[in-house]
């Protein structure tokens, strides 16, 4: 079954970039929304991810990974980042619940308040 995870990886020293991205290429699809950041769409248990990412951060680096559920979210980011999790979360022939935004998304129901104008 499919799932997302937010997996936050701060890698040790002597561990590259690419060899993160090698790792989350493993992933059904992966969006890095930041500099240590990543959602990982994914068919593999939380308890897999640990042990392919483990060797990237012991015993010097960080890691954590979280279980999400997408349909439960709030948020100010890239309007890429809405339209990757509609397209990642959309069931072929119906239709998304999730609307991309670029602008934060109210929970179901509600209406956030206009920000304010800057001068």
């Amino acid at each position: 079954m499919v799932k997302f995870l937010h997996i936050f990886i701060k890698p040790k020293a002597e561990v590259t970039e690419d060899s993160v991205r090698d790792q989350m290429n493993l992933a059904v699809d992966w969006y890095k929304y930041a500099e240590n950041c990543w959602i990982v769409k994914t068919t593999s248990e939380i308890d897999t991810w640990q042990i392919r990412l483990k060797p990237l951060v012991e015993s010097t680096g960080v890691l954590l990974i979280l279980t999400l559920d997408p349909t439960k979210r709030q948020g100010w980011i890239a309007k890429g980042f809405w339209e990757w999790l509609q397209k990642s979360i959309a069931i072929p022939g119906r239709v998304s619940q999730l609307k991309a935004a670029a602008s934060p998304v109210a929970p179901a129901g509600k209406t956030l308040p206009k920000p304010p104008v800057s001068r």
